[in-house]
């Protein structure tokens, strides 16, 4: 889980239009108001294509994206589709969520709420660090073994994989005998590795987190360092995945 940054309210969403969703949905509330393609595309804008929960992707052919109503639309009916109540969401976690009430019982909320200040993640799996962390885990059920953690596992071992090949990689090039661009092979094997872990990509928290806990990164580069290889850009990317792991 990452924070988002909130986005506007879509132009087709205006004051009139709210209250007469929201008058719809009073009178039959099996109507599905919310479900319109500016609502959808401008939610998918703000998470990159992902779930606000989980960070599995919801803009591909086998998934697909839920609008997820932070305080539940049927105790909360004037909130129906008021923006600030909206968050892009898959079927899993927003089923999960379900009527809970985050104004009874608060969780952490993606947009308004810095989720490493509520959570820590150790061994692929999440840990609540205040009441609202604990309650959402819970809630949400973060830690599903085969749906979640096990995607968390996978992605981590496969970033450790290509750390410790670039980490060879580097250790060829302090040594005598160099390959043919070498270097810019390092680097870009590097480049490649960082981006993954950049809040637009899927469980872009547990890369990032992997990438700045691995020995074998910090070893890469300190020797990229030396060698005047480390460049802006570098420093960029290793910017953005600090403000989303959970060092």
């Amino acid at each position: 889980m990452i924070r988002l940054s909130p986005v506007p309210s879509p132009a087709e969403l205006t004051d009139k239009k709210v209250r007469e969703l929201t008058t719809a949905f009073g009178a039959d509330a099996t109507k599905s108001v919310w479900n319109q393609h500016y609502i959808k595309k401008a939610l998918l804008e703000m998470s990159s294509g992902k779930c606000c929960y989980c960070e599995c992707k919801v803009d591909e052919e086998s998934t697909y994206m839920e609008v997820e109503h932070f305080s539940p639309k049927k105790k909360y009916k004037e909130k129906v589709v008021e923006w600030v109540n909206l968050l892009p969401s898959c079927k899993r976690c927003n089923i999960n969520k379900g009527e809970h009430d985050p104004i009874a019982e608060p969780i952490v909320h993606p947009v308004q709420d810095e989720p490493k200040d509520h959570l820590e993640l150790r061994a692929y799996r999440f840990y609540g660090k205040t009441s609202p962390g604990k309650t959402l885990v819970e809630v949400v059920k973060l830690n599903e073994r085969d749906r979640l953690q096990l995607k968390r596992y996978q992605i981590g071992a496969k970033t450790k994989e290509e750390l410790d090949e670039l980490e060879d990689w580097v250790r060829l090039l302090l040594g005598r005998y160099q390959p043919p661009n070498l270097s810019r092979k390092i680097q870009s094997k590097l480049r490649g590795i960082m981006e993954l872990g950049l809040p637009s990509q899927e469980y872009a928290a547990t890369v990032a987190t992997e990438i700045l806990l691995e020995d074998s990164y910090h070893f890469a580069k300190h020797e990229l360092e030396k060698l005047e290889l480390w460049d802006e850009e570098f420093q960029e990317l290793e910017s953005a995945l600090t403000k989303i792991a959970f060092l």
